[in-house]
């Protein structure tokens, strides 16, 4: 499944948007997130979907804030590079 980075420029973007996304995507079922330096706003995760898995590596400073369910199939890395 594609890998979608985090590169929102403002705090609060929300994950639904396509612009908040390097690969200019918003998440769909399947979809492995990554956030990395390349952004380290909020991200505001406003959408209810299943991804594949889930990257916070130790650059990325921001904050996840879910009001919206986000389940993750396979697997969770936090603090890795």
């Amino acid at each position: 499944m594609p890998l979608l980075t985090w590169s929102a420029a403002a705090n609060g973007a929300l994950a639904s948007s396509a612009t908040s996304w390097g690969t200019g995507n918003a998440p769909v079922a399947g979809d492995d997130l990554i956030y990395t330096a390349s952004s380290v706003v909020t991200c505001t995760m406003d959408l209810t979907v299943a991804v594949s898995s889930l990257v916070v590596t130790s650059a990325y400073t921001g904050y996840i804030q879910c009001i919206s369910a986000l389940t993750v199939l396979s697997g969770v890395v936090l603090g890795g590079q």
